[in-house]
């Protein structure tokens, strides 16, 4: 069985974000599991996970893993996921 079964991503995103569309259709296409949580109209919550990231990240996407563990960790935006998925799985 796959290790991505275990996986599940969060990512905050904004809808016109080209980098966000991005990161939603390679998750989809690796057939991981993803939680959307729009920010347009949010930006309280965008600076609430950027405080709780433990990282000064102020762009979207904003990534988190949710790990088998239970335990959560900070992956960055698109190009950081795609980089984390090839190592984590390579």
């Amino acid at each position: 069985m796959s290790s991505e079964i275990n996986r599940h991503f969060f990512l905050w995103i904004k809808e016109h974000c080209p980098y966000c569309v991005k990161a939603q259709a390679f998750l989809s296409e690796k057939k991981i599991p993803f939680t959307i949580h729009v920010v347009d109209d949010k930006p309280e919550l965008l600076v609430e996970v950027q405080k709780n990231v433990g990282v000064p990240w102020k762009t979207v996407p904003l990534i988190i893993e949710q790990q088998a563990n239970g335990k959560r960790k900070f992956v960055g935006g698109y190009t950081d996921l795609q980089e984390y998925l090839e190592i984590s799985n390579g």
